[in-house]
């Protein structure tokens, strides 16, 4: 039986021999990049074929170009920590072929965000950490000392008290290969920053120049010293915003003794330019500056000569009065008459340079002066 069989498959071969059969080139992938990193970008394949060529890929993240025998690959960013693969089909006339393109995921990534706003105290902030491969922390900071946990994979930035009088920024470089990250680190309290000690400037009518006096801002008042008295401006702060509001207006800021009489002292606001309204018996109005830096000082501007601004309605005022009254009572029949105006005031101080060093006494005298100048032009 088994030589019967053989002889028929000998048979059947030889009546074949007439047949007339097409040999098609095999579709052969002569070079290919097939790996990107998580960043992405392009690779090529380069294929021999005798057909028109054409390519697709399995996966969105991944694209296929085809430019005669060459597939341009182009890879976008992974933003997972896995890796990632598709397949690429090729195809010329019936023959087809597949490769595999695979993609590493990012080298680490933080559950947090990477910004800080921190108030001034010493504190500690606390990040965590995944990571495939090694990482690294730099920083030129001083004041910004990180550490990483291995076994953890926590980030501890150990962050000193600023004690610079004034906001600051540092950085902490993040990095594995070429992939890094930055965290930025801003320490900034209200209240410790910018209270405290200032210049307080204004156009003084009676010389016909600007005058310039020691104020101190505290949380609750502007506090002034004059040959007269002692005065104590109340306050409004709105830290959001950087500003300070002065008043309201009617305000009972302290005694003023002049050729050996006391008078009860009352502020008011009042448009110097152009003979406008005061705020003569209105208890509504505020003075209001936004804080600013400007040229190294913190400057506010109480509206300039032009300029004014207020908590409530229309009123435009570019004047401070201390009013002087017989009585503790704002009204017209206690009104002695005006004590002193503040024309177009202002308050400013210098901030520490850029590597937080504050100024000697005699270097912010000089600096004073230097801005008194710049703010008269």
């Amino acid at each position: 039986m088994i030589a019967l069989l053989t002889a028929v498959t000998l048979f059947t071969a030889c009546d074949n021999d007439d047949a007339t059969y097409t040999s098609v080139e095999p579709l052969e992938v002569k070079t290919a990049a097939l790996e990107f990193d998580h960043n992405g970008g392009q690779n090529t394949v380069n294929v021999a074929s005798t057909g028109t060529l054409t390519a697709t890929t399995t996966s969105n993240w991944l694209t296929a170009t085809v430019s005669g025998s060459t597939v341009t690959l182009t890879a976008a960013k992974n933003e997972s920590l896995e890796g990632r693969s598709a397949t690429v089909v090729l195809k010329a006339g019936d023959k087809q072929t597949s490769v595999t393109a695979t993609q590493k995921g990012k080298p680490y990534g933080f559950s947090e965000n990477l910004d800080f706003n921190l108030n001034d105290d010493k504190q500690t902030v606390n990040l965590y950490l995944v990571h495939t491969d090694p990482v690294s922390f730099e920083t030129d900071y001083d004041w910004i000392h990180p550490t990483f946990n291995e076994e953890t994979s926590q980030v501890e930035l150990t962050i000193d008290e600023n004690e610079t009088t004034w906001r600051r920024s540092g950085e902490v470089k993040v990095s594995s290969g070429s992939y890094s990250d930055v965290i930025t680190i801003t320490q900034f309290d209200f209240y410790r920053d910018v209270l405290g000690d200032y210049r307080f400037m204004y156009y003084n009518t009676a010389i016909n120049n600007y005058s310039t006096i020691g104020v101190t801002l505290t949380k609750d008042a502007l506090l002034m010293e004059l040959p007269f008295g002692k005065f104590t401006f109340p306050v409004k702060l709105d830290p959001d915003e950087m500003a300070v509001g002065v008043g309201p207006s009617g305000s009972m800021v302290g005694e003023a003794t002049i050729s050996k009489k006391t008078y009860y002292t009352f502020l008011t606001f009042s448009d110097y330019q152009y003979n406008g309204p005061n705020t003569e018996y209105e208890t509504k109005y505020y003075s209001i500056c936004t804080l600013e830096e400007s040229d190294g000082y913190l400057v506010g501007d109480f509206g300039g000569i032009f300029k004014w601004q207020q908590y409530s309605n229309d009123f435009i005022a570019n004047q401070w009065n201390l009013m002087a009254h017989s009585e503790n009572k704002f009204e017209k029949s206690t009104r002695e008459g005006l004590i002193i105006s503040f024309l177009a005031p202002r308050i400013f101080k210098p901030l520490p340079d850029a590597n937080g060093a504050k100024p000697t006494a005699a270097e912010a005298e000089q600096s004073v002066i230097r801005k008194i100048h710049s703010l008269r032009k």
